[in-house]
């Protein structure tokens, strides 16, 4: 996971749309995108963003999911 500040997360925006890749991209509800990378990503079928993803560490640390 990581946490990218707006710049950071411009700049991957803009390579997802060069490159032209499949991707799923968890972001949350405020995370800074730039205007109509969502749509663009929708419109040709190749990319997804989630949103209102959000850190679900204590349910990792269950037996189910490999913790103690």
């Amino acid at each position: 996971m990581a946490v990218l500040q707006p710049p950071h997360a411009a700049a991957m925006a803009a390579a997802l749309d060069r490159m032209g890749v499949a991707f799923v991209w968890a972001a949350g509800p405020a995370a800074p995108l730039p205007e109509g990378f969502e749509a663009r990503a929708a419109a040709g079928g190749r990319g997804m963003v989630i949103r209102g993803w959000r850190r679900r560490w204590p349910r990792c640390g269950t037996a189910r999911w490999g913790g103690s």
